[in-house]
């Protein structure tokens, strides 16, 4: 049976509500149900791309080779990719536009992931959160509530309401963590001592019993 890979399709323009989810497992699966997703009918032409940087999917070994939940767009003839842009400071409507960290400061601030993408999938689930890897709330902890609220066209002070609960869920994990591993060690520590003494028995106050010289 083959595999069923997570992917994310787009059409050219990202528009808002036409992001969609697919599982295929193979290129020519993709760009079937991506036709059937976006409304493309299924004898036109597409051309797969990368959604980040606009590389083409021409052959079924490279999409095999990429990572669960890559987003692609789907380009019809005419269409072209296009680099997504910051925000001007006039947009403020929801969802208008493909927000990202800008690359200089997410390198600067440690940022290993696009802000914009871990929004749609809370959007998409909010209980997604508690699915979040150690790194993701490390990165939404780091990042600058100024910059952080400006990517979620939320206020400030909600922001740092996110940032505090995800320092709190984070910690709260790596004490889990830590407590697990001592818990393992303890258990490891317990079976060696137990393999290699021989309890010796005790009196009636529950010491053991010691040879009485003579």
């Amino acid at each position: 049976m083959k595999t069923q890979r997570p992917c994310k399709i787009w059409n050219a323009t990202r528009s808002s509500n036409l992001k969609k989810g697919v599982a295929a497992s193979n290129l020519d699966e993709l760009i079937q149900k991506g036709k059937e997703k976006l409304g493309i009918p299924d004898d036109s032409k597409v051309k797969v791309v990368l959604e980040e940087d606009g590389t083409e999917v021409e052959d079924n070994d490279y999409f095999l080779c990429l990572k669960d939940n890559t987003t692609f767009l789907l380009l019809k003839p005419g269409e072209k990719w296009t680099k997504v842009r910051d925000p001007s400071p006039d947009e403020t409507d929801f969802g208008k536009e493909i927000y990202k960290v800008d690359t200089d400061s997410a390198t600067s601030s440690g940022i290993t992931i696009t802000i914009q993408r871990l929004k749609d999938r809370l959007q998409e689930d909010p209980e997604a959160f508690f699915l979040l890897s150690n790194e993701e709330l490390q990165d939404i902890v780091d990042l600058d509530p100024h910059e952080l609220a400006r990517i979620l066209q939320d206020s400030t002070s909600n922001v740092e309401t996110l940032q505090e609960t995800c320092q709190r869920y984070l910690d709260d994990r790596i004490k889990t963590s830590e407590a697990m591993e001592l818990l393992k060690l303890y258990q490891r520590a317990s079976e060696s001592s137990g393999d290699n003494h021989v309890a010796r028995p005790a009196d009636h106050d529950g010491n053991p019993k010691r040879k009485r010289k003579r």
